[in-house]
């Protein structure tokens, strides 16, 4: 379980957690996540890593999740 802190800052959501074992290699560390708008009711999910607690970032993922059409009828 990892319990996040944070919330709206410049038009996003960031919310930042301790997270162990979530490293490229396996190593314990800080994972922040930032969900942003982008065009045509889309939301962007940023995943960070940081092993040296927040001084330096690297991606781990990177999602874009639109609204799902619905079926032709």
């Amino acid at each position: 379980m990892v319990e996040f802190d944070g919330g709206p800052s410049e038009g996003k959501i960031v919310l930042t957690g301790w997270w162990p074992g979530s490293g490229p290699n396996g190593e314990d560390g800080l994972i922040r996540m930032t969900y942003s708008p982008v065009g045509g009711n889309a939301v962007r999910q940023l995943g960070e890593f940081s092993a040296d607690h927040g001084l330096t970032w690297q991606t781990s993922f990177d999602f874009t999740y639109r609204p799902h059409a619905a079926p032709a009828e």
